[in-house]
């Protein structure tokens, strides 16, 4: 099973990820976020098995880096579209290009208009 989060900052989720989960996918624009690594390491997940995947693109330029378009199982987004400037945009732009047709999203948001 694939995951993707986009701008998981320290991965405070990867900690609750089921062991199902074979490749895990950061879209995190802050490299000094990175330190991710750490927690991603704790649970298995390594560069060098390419089971871990930190990405410093935004989501319009997501397939063309996993070079694998819709290939993801499921994506999780935690408090972070209150924080882009186009959401919907963003959204779109994951769903259609990355997640799998039946895969899971899950959204929590925390600005309410």
């Amino acid at each position: 099973m694939v995951f993707i989060s986009p701008a998981p900052g320290h991965g405070h989720t990867i900690k609750y990820l089921d062991r199902k989960v074979s490749r895990y996918i950061a879209l995190e624009l802050n490299t000094f976020m990175h330190q991710i690594r750490k927690l991603c390491s704790a649970r298995g997940f390594t560069v060098r098995r390419q089971t871990e995947v930190i990405l410093s693109c935004g989501a319009e330029d997501v397939s063309s880096e996993l070079q694998e378009p819709n290939s993801v199982d499921t994506l999780i987004s935690i408090f972070t579209l209150c924080s882009v400037p186009e959401p919907e945009q963003t959204l779109s732009a994951l769903v259609r290009n990355v997640l799998k047709p039946g895969g899971y999203s899950a959204l929590l948001r925390a600005r309410v208009e």
